[in-house]
């Protein structure tokens, strides 16, 4: 008898294939390890969100800094956090964090938390402008208020 799994290694497969068929099932782990019941979870999610201050109790930017050189996204990365951190006191820079490469390019994160998305947006956007002026290398630095994805 012919079986799918016959099918799919008889198939061609590039270096980076990675086979799901044999791995173990994904979970998720923060529910995995819960032992209560799901609306404990939400309800200790929601108390710990609002103690630090994430959505919907505050407000988030993300920053990411790309680039080829892992050396000037890491070095832009930093001057940016510290001049973002001076510009806005009051609320919080998280990082910079490196992400993984994306079609060759270094990537690196900066999460900041505030209270008011409009607050922060402004000296931001000068913050970032002022970066991007006159510059020739092939670096980016892509701005996102309150994004889906940290």
């Amino acid at each position: 008898a012919l079986r799918l799994r016959s099918v799919v290694d008889a198939l061609p497969r590039p270096r980076w294939w990675i086979d799901f068929l044999t791995t173990e099932p994904l979970a998720f782990a923060a529910l995995d390890a819960w032992p209560g019941t799901v609306e404990e979870f939400l309800v200790g999610e929601l108390e710990r969100r609002a103690e630090h201050g994430m959505p919907p109790f505050g407000h988030l930017v993300r920053i990411v800094v790309d680039g080829f050189s892992a050396a000037a996204v890491g070095a832009e990365a930093r001057i940016l956090a510290d001049e973002i951190a001076d510009a806005l006191p009051q609320s919080r820079v998280l990082g910079p964090a490196t992400l993984h490469r994306l079609r060759d390019r270094n990537r690196t994160a900066l999460l900041v938390r505030g209270d008011r998305a409009a607050e922060m947006a402004g000296p931001i956007r000068a913050i970032v402008d002022g970066h991007l002026e006159g510059r020739r290398d092939p670096l980016r630095i892509v701005v996102g208020v309150d994004p889906q994805e940290t």
